[in-house]
């Protein structure tokens, strides 16, 4: 089933955003991880690399990181519930 009709990843597709942008504005602004700086970083640079140099900062690659552990561990159990549902219900 396409995700637009899967109500399963329907769930951390909408929550996870939500989650790491809230994290990102509040870590921003208690000032753990300096603002952007506004460098247009090219979307091939990988993840730790582009936090760095949006942020000129190692705490924004960091920062990164931990918003990929972070919507690693929402959607894990979403895909582990997919994984175990019959093909016949997909």
């Amino acid at each position: 089933m396409p995700i637009v009709l899967n109500a399963t990843i329907l769930i951390p597709w909408v929550i996870s955003p939500i989650i790491v942008t809230a994290l990102n504005y509040f870590v921003m602004s208690i000032g753990l991880v300096p603002a952007p700086t506004g460098v247009s970083v090219p979307w091939t640079v990988p993840v730790f690399f582009s936090g760095m140099i949006a942020t000129n900062s190692l705490a924004g690659g960091l920062l990164q990181i931990v918003d990929c552990l972070i919507v690693g561990c929402i959607w894990l159990p979403f895909l582990h519930m997919l994984d175990k549902q019959p093909d016949s219900v997909l």
